[in-house]
């Protein structure tokens, strides 16, 4: 959640993945649509509170992408 986690020995944990960005992508790709989205950009902020600092994820400050009004189709 919001990009925490990672290695221990780094202060820079170049590989982590914010969970709420990567379902994110996975609902614009039709994927996992059963994930609340919502519920963890919520959780992302509150951690972001109780920090005291912006995490690193993007959805949770920016929003998510609307959705087009019509999806081109895929293939």
């Amino acid at each position: 959640m919001a990009g925490l986690g990672g290695c221990p020995f780094t202060k820079v944990a170049g590989g982590n993945t914010c969970t709420e960005d990567l379902v994110h992508a996975l609902h614009r790709d039709g994927f996992r649509t059963d994930i609340q989205l919502s519920a963890l950009v919520d959780v992302a902020r509150d951690m972001a509170r109780f920090f005291g600092r912006d995490m690193a994820g993007s959805v949770y400050k920016a929003g998510p992408i609307p959705e087009p009004a019509t999806r081109p189709p895929q293939g």
